[in-house]
């Protein structure tokens, strides 16, 4: 049960669903707030209470208005009288999306009241038992904490209770009986009311006097006060000769509706603070997804553009390997087309001598015939290099090596440069052969060229293939004097070269191909009398 001077408050969507409860409210209904939530008044108080709630709820909203009500309710201990204040909660546009209430317990009052009402009663009913009745009147007003006053309309005299000086902090011999001593209390702003009500009851307009209003004390204060009156006599010709009524102090119920007021001001304004929070907070959660999307753009946008450099590198890199094949071709091409002068030299000797015969001529046919094949097998060798891989495949990374060492196995005879390969077993690996290779064959040619820039002599370079950590690395090692620690970080950059022709694409390329196409990693270290460059790729299978 609501306990006095504590409330009872809800909030409402336009559905009449409650949102927002608190604790008394769980104690008004016996439920929980998880059982509350979500419900309407019919799903939870009886069919009568929750049609007057709904009528005042449907007022608030339509009406878009403060509503002050008087309701009674069911509880344990028999009917509970309540004061409610319900108004309109706004969203953040400005428009009625649900209704507030909050209630109070004045049921203590409404049973004076209700004593004062019967007491009143029975003194009309009989002047004979007058005195008894004021007696009994005077007991329940004492109970009720109310004052009592008897104005004598034909001589403008009223008389005042004891209680009644008392609550406005006077003796009773202290108070005129007039009228106009009363009138003399009442606050200037709310006499205008209170006469119209007087004078409408006089003239038979309404059925008693009811109204509130401020009184000042002794002390100077103001007091509210709750005036119920009525005519209890008139004369033949029902002109009112006598009216009673009751004084009853309702200042602390009038701090409360205040209190609920400012409150339910702050509420509202806290409910449209929030509601303005959260329409700013979606307006910036809009411009950081708005944001989002520019930068998305942006971003596949600057990766569409590096793709595309990427791959003018590559086909520069590319071009440039094509270059320097043609002339590891040449290189291979010498032998034997340097035979194949020999062999028709031979044969015109031959010719002439007169000793070409069918036998000999079939000889150097044959061996015309191998020379021309190993000049083709060049040739496919080469083409099927510089065909792009389309796919992703498992190939062997012992097969990859060979091949490109017999590419450039020539060229490095001319130059006495000596290549080796060294690997314990194969290495199956994940990705696209042909560029792999291109790697390996950037990585060989320029280790020749170190050698060739910083030795007089013969030089080496070893190739070394091993499984390690789940990965097939591919160890590429030269004496060609090494690396210099200045630009050690720098060789990878595209268009960074030391060599006075170097194109700077060769490294960058290779880093690309291995790093973002197969998912691998390339290093380089300087080592004994050299440099060792690394090429690791995963393994998809070890044999």
């Amino acid at each position: 049960m609501c306990r006095i001077f504590s409330f009872c408050g809800g909030i409402k969507d336009r559905e009449l669903r409650y949102r927002i409860v608190n604790r008394a409210w769980e104690e008004l209904t016996g439920q929980s707030r998880k059982a509350i939530l979500g419900r309407i008044d019919d799903e939870i108080f009886p069919e009568e209470v929750a049609r007057r709630f709904r009528e005042y709820d449907l007022a608030v909203l339509n009406g878009d208005r403060l509503l002050v009500r008087e309701e009674t309710r069911d509880g344990e201990q028999g009917p509970r009288h309540f004061i409610t204040l319900k108004f309109p909660t706004y969203d953040a546009d400005g428009q009625v999306n649900g209704v507030c209430g909050m209630s109070t317990d004045i049921s203590e009052r409404i049973l004076a009241e209700r004593e004062l009402r019967r007491a009143k009663e029975a003194a009309e009913a009989s002047e004979r038992d007058k005195a008894a009745s004021e007696e009994r009147l005077n007991l329940v007003l004492d109970g009720a904490q109310d004052a009592f006053w008897d104005w004598d309309l034909v001589h403008d005299q009223v008389d005042f209770s004891s209680h009644w000086a008392a609550m406005l902090g006077y003796r009773r011999e202290e108070l005129e009986p007039y009228g106009d001593s009363w009138e003399r209390l009442v606050h200037p702003e709310d006499m205008p009311e209170v006469m119209e009500k007087i004078q409408a009851h006089l003239e038979g307009r309404s059925p008693f006097i009811e109204v509130e209003y401020r009184v000042r004390t002794k002390s100077g204060d103001w007091k509210w006060i709750l005036d119920r009156g009525k005519i209890v006599v008139r004369d033949a010709d029902g002109k009112p000769l006598r009216a009673a009524g009751t004084h009853a102090d309702i200042t602390r119920r009038k701090m409360i509706e205040e209190e609920l007021q400012t409150k339910s001001a702050l509420l509202k304004q806290e409910i449209n603070q929030r509601i303005m929070a959260q329409a700013e907070l979606n307006e910036k959660q809009e411009e950081l997804e708005m944001l989002n999307r520019s930068l998305c753009d942006q971003v596949e946008k600057s990766v569409a553009d590096l793709r595309r450099k990427d791959q003018v590198l590559i086909s520069q890199g590319r071009q440039a390997a094509m270059g320097e094949m043609i002339g590891n071709i040449a290189h291979q091409w010498r032998q034997p087309l340097n035979a194949l002068a020999m062999l028709i030299t031979n044969l015109q000797f031959a010719w002439r001598d007169g000793d070409l015969s069918d036998d000999y001529l079939e000889e150097s046919a044959a061996v015309a015939h191998r020379l021309i094949q190993k000049m083709s097998t060049t040739i496919n060798d080469f083409r099927d290099f510089f065909s792009p891989d389309k796919t992703m495949t498992t190939f062997s990374a012992l097969q990859q090596i060979r091949q490109a060492v017999a590419l450039v196995e020539t060229a490095f005879k001319a130059n006495e440069v000596v290549i080796a390969a060294e690997a314990e077993g194969d290495c199956l690996l994940k990705g696209f052969p042909n560029e792999y290779s291109q790697v390996l064959l950037n990585l060989l040619g320029n280790a020749k060229d170190a050698i060739l820039h910083t030795r007089k002599g013969s030089g080496q370079v070893l190739i070394i293939l091993a499984a390690e950590g789940g990965q097939g690395v591919v160890r590429v090692r030269d004496n060609g004097g090494g690396v210099p620690d200045g630009i050690m970080d720098k060789i990878f950059d595209p268009y960074f070269s030391t060599k006075s022709m170097g194109t700077g694409i060769g490294l960058y390329m290779s880093k690309t191909i291995i790093e973002r196409n197969m998912n691998g990693t390339i290093s380089v270290r300087n080592v004994n009398d050299g440099c060792e460059f690394s090429v690791a790729l995963p393994l998809a299978e070890q044999l």
